[in-house]
C-alpha cells in the first residue's frame, strides 16, 4: 500500500510540475519592438512612471564600424516610439543598461564603449541620468558622464549596475586586466568605488547582482562552462557561496528575483532561454526558450503584476528584430513578486522621510509624453 502511495504522489507532483510549466507557456505573447536590416542588438526594459522603455544599439554588425544607442517607449508594451538616439564618433557603444535609484529616485542609462581604432585597447563606462524636466534622457556633452574607476582597473566594463538602498554596485570584467570578476560598489555614482575580488574563473564575465533581504544574488556567464550562481550577505560582500547552473556559456545573462525563485534568462545553445531558479536548493527548471536564432539573446526583464516580461534580440529575415515577450506566470504559483529592478508604477515620497512606495491603485489619469 505505501509502494502506492508513494507512486501515486511522484506522479502527482510531477503533474503538477508539468501543468504548472504549461500554463506559463500557453499564456507567453511574442512580438517585435524594432526590425531592421541592421545588426540590433544588447536591450534592457524598465517600467518607469507608468511607461515603458527599452533601449537597444543599432550597428552594422556585432562588431560593427558605427553604432548608436536608441530608446524607444510604450504605454502598452505593444506600441513603440523612438524618443533617444545618441552616437560617439570613434567608439562603440554597447551593452546599455537601466538602473534605478529607489532612495533618490533617479533613473539612470549606462553604456560601455570601446575605441574602434586599436579595437578594446581603451574602454570607457558612461552613464546618463534621466531628466524629470525633459522627460528624456539628455544628450549633449555635460549630460553624459563617465564613472571613476581606479587605475588598476582602467579598461575594464562594468556589466548591469544595480541600485541598493541608495548604492551602486556593478560585476566588473576584462581579462586583459583582471582574471574573473570584481565587484565594484560605489557609495554615489560620483565618487571613488570600494573594490573587491569576486570570481577568480579566468572565463567570467557579464554578470548580474540583485538583492532582496540584505542578501546579494549574483549570477555570472562562464564562456567555457556552465555559468554560476552565488550568494553573499551585504555584510560580507567578499565571502560569495557559488553554485554550478547547468547552462554552458549563458550569453547576456540576467534574473529578477521573487520571494522563491529567480527568473534567469540567457542565451543557451543559440537560443533565448528563460528558466526558474530555487532559492534553497538551486535546482533549475526550463520555463521557455522564446523564438531566436543566430546571434541573439541578451535579455532584458522585468516583473510586472502577474507576468515576466522580457526584451531580447534575435537575427530575423535576413537582419536583425529587438523582441518582446510577456510570460504569464500567476498560474505557476509565485507569491510574494518583489521589486526587482525598476520603479514600479507611480512613486510617491513620504513628506516625513524619504521612502518611496508603490500606489497599489493607480490614478485613472497618466501622465502624457
Amino acid at each position: 500500500m505505501k509502494k502506492y502511495i508513494f507512486i501515486f504522489l511522484v506522479i502527482f507532483f510531477f503533474s503538477c510540475e508539468k501543468n504548472e510549466i504549461n500554463a506559463i507557456i500557453q499564456n507567453t505573447t511574442v512580438n517585435d519592438v524594432v526590425v531592421s536590416k541592421n545588426h540590433l542588438g544588447f536591450p534592457d526594459v524598465i517600467y518607469f512612471d507608468d511607461i515603458w522603455y527599452v533601449v537597444y544599439r543599432e550597428s552594422d554588425g556585432h562588431i560593427g564600424t558605427y553604432s548608436i544607442i536608441k530608446i524607444v517607449r510604450s504605454k502598452d508594451f505593444v506600441n513603440w516610439e523612438e524618443i533617444f538616439s545618441y552616437k560617439l564618433n570613434g567608439w562603440d557603444l554597447r551593452d546599455p543598461k537601466f538602473s534605478y535609484d529607489q532612495l533618490n529616485n533617479k533613473l539612470y542609462l549606462h553604456i560601455n564603449a570601446t575605441t574602434y581604432n586599436n579595437y578594446g585597447s581603451q574602454r570607457k563606462n558612461l552613464y546618463i541620468e534621466y531628466n524629470q524636466q525633459l522627460n528624456n534622457f539628455p544628450t549633449d556633452t555635460a549630460g553624459i558622464k563617465e564613472y571613476i574607476v581606479p587605475d588598476k582597473y582602467q579598461n575594464i566594463w562594468l556589466w548591469r549596475p544595480e541600485w541598493n538602498n541608495g548604492i551602486l554596485y556593478c560585476v566588473g570584467y576584462n581579462p586583459a586586466v583582471i582574471t574573473g570578476t570584481a565587484l565594484f560598489t560605489y557609495q554615489t555614482i560620483t565618487a571613488n568605488p570600494d573594490v573587491i575580488p569576486l570570481l577568480d574563473y579566468s572565463d567570467a564575465t557579464e554578470a548580474t547582482i540583485r538583492f532582496r533581504n540584505d542578501i546579494a544574488y549574483c549570477l555570472v556567464r562562464r564562456d567555457s562552462h556552465s555559468a554560476v550562481f552565488g550568494t553573499a550577505s551585504l555584510e560580507n560582500l567578499s565571502k560569495f557561496n557559488w553554485s554550478n547552473i547547468p547552462v554552458l556559456a549563458f550569453g547576456g545573462p540576467n534574473m529578477v528575483l521573487t520571494n522563491q525563485f529567480a527568473f534567469v534568462g540567457g542565451r543557451n545553445n543559440g537560443l533565448l532561454y528563460i528558466g526558474k531558479l530555487d532559492l534553497e536548493t538551486y535546482s533549475l527548471t526550463e520555463l521557455e526558450k522564446l523564438p531566436s536564432s543566430g546571434d541573439c539573446s541578451y535579455p532584458g526583464m522585468v516583473i510586472q503584476s502577474d507576468s515576466l516580461y522580457v526584451v531580447y534580440y534575435t537575427a530575423k529575415n535576413s537582419g536583425y528584430a529587438i523582441s518582446s515577450g510577456k510570460i504569464y506566470i500567476k498560474q505557476s504559483g509565485i507569491t510574494g513578486i518583489v521589486d526587482p529592478v525598476i520603479a514600479q508604477s507611480k512613486l510617491y515620497q513620504n513628506e516625513n522621510c524619504r521612502r518611496f512606495k508603490v500606489r497599489n491603485n493607480r490614478s485613472s489619469s497618466k501622465k502624457q509624453y
